[in-house]
């Protein structure tokens, strides 16, 4: 019966090279760069030593286990992001990168991009701005990561890069970052990052994840785009008419800087960075802040934002794809930056950046104290706990800090929970969070579990108001 279904379906038969182990039997990876990166990864080293790569049931799917210089994380394939992850533009994410074991804050939301099919498609149906509107709502909803690879990251060259290193320090640049780093512990930690594809920058990440080091590296690199000595400042409505050009939804030639008239007396400096083919644009980057801003390095105060051209008249350049390739690699070091604006040509005549999100975000998140700031608390929290939150409103206890990150003596990031109090020296850790639970008890700390909190939420108010003086 079996041969005879074979016979009668003949034509569909697809000849395939070398043997049958090139046939891939997972599943859900859905194209044969999915299966690459998982390749890949297994056959990496991170400082010498192998990462570790091992099958695992993952979220209910066939996924992976990972163990890169010490830290651990679990991966899981085809996951879709949606608004109940507060994520405004929904997006599926080729695989999604889950801390198990590691000082990271986030999941990273990876995506596996193919030319043919992101960049190098006819152009009207082009989707680097779409890509791009997706990414940077996911990292805005301020839960995820995102991470972008290509083909040619994944594959070994030797020779002419794949990408334009639109990182490349200039020596100005050098000294600014060494001037940052050298108070820092890994005071080497920016050295080799400008030479590194996106491939190995993510190993990078997973392998070395405080992430403070990469927030810093990030606001660095845009703030060294910045020259303010000899400059004269301009005001703020000065900085808004050249966001306004690189947001213009017009062709290339239309994103002249000449035409903003530079209103001295006000008190933000800027940086704008070309990159060009012979006679049309790559990119352009512009950078503002205030000069107190960079004197503190304010996260929240510096405003990168940054234009890819895929005109129709330029996706034909005979470079375009190394351009593409160095935009993805820019976009993954400058999400860190939390008003990092990143749009493409297309995206904008397609109207994808419209959302309010894409917006200047006025200030960092603060730790929530009181019951009035309820509304914040429960958006910044994974729905599956609101339950607690809810509990402990209705019994007027303590409200937690969400995402408490742990610090050891040399101010090191050494565990995390996703709630905390700590005056009172309890945190309440996620299943993921649980190896974490020693290091949390070493310092005197109540643990528990949160599935077993969502079980008799009434633990709550056992531990919080009898500790609720942190007492």
């Amino acid at each position: 019966e079996m041969f005879s279904r074979i016979v009668a379906n003949k034509q569909k038969l697809i000849e395939i090279q070398g043997s049958i182990r090139g046939i891939s039997v997972h599943p859900i990876l859905e194209s044969e760069l999915e299966a690459r990166f998982i390749e890949i990864l297994s056959q990496a080293k991170f400082a010498g030593k192998p990462v570790a790569v091992k099958k695992r049931v993952v979220e209910q799917k066939p996924g992976w286990r990972i163990e890169i210089n010490g830290h651990i994380y679990d991966i899981v394939p085809q996951v879709e992001l949606v608004q109940t992850d507060q994520v405004v533009i929904p997006a599926r994410a080729d695989f999604m990168i889950y801390p198990v074991k590691s000082c990271l804050k986030r999941p990273i939301a990876l995506f596996c991009d193919g030319y043919a099919w992101h960049a190098g498609k006819r152009k009207t149906q082009s989707r680097v701005g779409k890509d791009m509107a997706q990414r940077m709502a996911i990292v805005r909803s301020g839960r995820f990561y995102i991470w972008s690879l290509t083909w040619a990251d994944l594959e070994k060259r030797i020779g002419t890069p794949h990408y334009d290193n639109f990182l490349a320090y200039n020596p100005t640049m050098t000294l600014y970052l060494e001037k940052i780093f050298k108070s820092r512990d890994d005071q080497l930690f920016f050295r080799e990052l400008e030479k590194l594809n996106s491939f190995e920058l993510f190993c990078k990440l997973l392998g070395n994840p405080e992430i403070d080091n990469w927030n810093t590296f990030s606001v660095a690199l845009a703030v060294s785009q910045i020259q303010p000595e000899g400059g004269q400042p301009v005001l703020k409505q000065t900085i808004s008419e050249f966001e306004q050009v690189l947001r213009h939804s017009g062709s290339w030639q239309d994103v002249n800087f000449d035409t903003v008239t530079k209103q001295s007396g006000g008190d933000y400096f800027f940086g704008i960075t070309a990159k060009d083919y012979q006679d049309k644009p790559k990119l352009k980057l512009l950078v503002s802040a205030t000069k107190t801003a960079i004197q503190n390095m304010s996260r929240y105060e510096i405003s990168p934002c940054c234009r890819f051209f895929d005109d129709d008249d330029i996706v034909d350049q005979l470079d375009f794809k190394k351009a593409w390739n160095g935009f993805l690699r820019l976009f993954n070091i400058y999400q860190f930056v939390p008003n990092a604006l990143f749009v493409t040509s297309k995206g904008l005549a397609d109207h994808e950046y419209d959302h309010s999100i894409y917006n200047w975000i006025e200030k960092e998140k603060k730790p929530i104290t009181g019951g009035e700031d309820f509304k914040e608390l429960y958006d910044i929290t994974d729905p599956k706990y609101h339950p607690v939150l809810t509990y402990l409103i209705k019994h007027k206890l303590p409200l937690p800090e969400i995402g408490y990150e742990l610090l050891n003596d040399k101010n090191r990031v050494t565990g995390q929970a996703e709630m905390a109090w700590p005056p009172q020296k309890i945190a309440f850790l996620h299943e993921q969070e649980m190896d974490f639970k020693k290091e949390f008890e070493q310092k005197s700390w109540q643990v528990w579990e949160l599935k077993n909190i969502l079980e008799n939420l009434s633990i709550c108010d056992t531990l919080l108001r009898s500790n609720k003086d942190g007492k």
